[in-house]
């Protein structure tokens, strides 16, 4: 409200609004959590199945999208942009296609997200996807308006897991810790997994 109000005749105020962003230099280290796990042939637990599904924007499609904004011609106004790519996915499909790309299969456990809630909510502090949902399909296709492709998941992952090992690479900070490494999570996880299978 701020900024359509205070904006001058003088002056352009163009918003850019993204949903997640992943790939290489990823500060969230999002798709880490999963490949590491896959990588350790550790069981992935994903609330409700993973049917939950979400747009992920690479990073390197969103940086074409910036600079094909930042190139084109504006008029003095106030605009806000979705950086929407066409397709959304399942978490379930998204830790499928991380296997696939390290030639891996997953080993899923699905839990109720109200069993979670009951026997470990803690475990959902650290857990990446869960409260993600699917962008509306009336959203404006930003992609298109600029002309700019953006690229299969099964294609970007692909790349940004090519020689991954866990601790290698650059799909998470080195600076930061995040919870699902600490050994509370890992607790938890096992806790959660045992509940299911017995």
């Amino acid at each position: 409200g701020f900024l359509s109000e205070s904006v001058s005749k003088s002056t352009s105020i163009t918003i850019m609004r993204f949903p997640i962003i992943l790939g290489l230099g990823d500060a969230s280290g999002r798709l880490d959590y999963y490949a590491s796990r896959l990588y350790q042939k550790l069981p992935i637990i994903l609330p409700n199945g993973g049917i939950n599904k979400t747009k992920i924007c690479y990073a390197d499609d969103a940086a074409l999208l910036l600079l094909a904004i930042s190139n084109a011609p504006t008029s003095n106004s106030f605009q806000v942009f979705d950086g929407l790519p066409r397709d959304s996915i399942s978490v379930f499909n998204l830790v499928n296609i991380i296997g696939d790309s390290l030639n891996l299969v997953p080993k899923i456990i699905k839990i109720d997200l109200d069993k979670i809630l009951y026997l470990a909510p803690e475990f959902l502090d650290g857990d990446p996807f869960y409260q993600e949902t699917k962008y509306t399909d009336r959203s404006l296709n930003i992609f298109e308006m600029f002309e700019v492709k953006s690229r299969p998941y099964s294609e970007w992952i692909r790349e940004c897991l090519f020689g991954y090992a866990p601790g290698y690479g650059t799909l998470k900070s080195p600076l930061k810790s995040y919870k699902w490494e600490k050994i509370k999570f890992r607790e938890l996880e096992r806790f959660l997994a045992n509940a299911n299978t017995h």
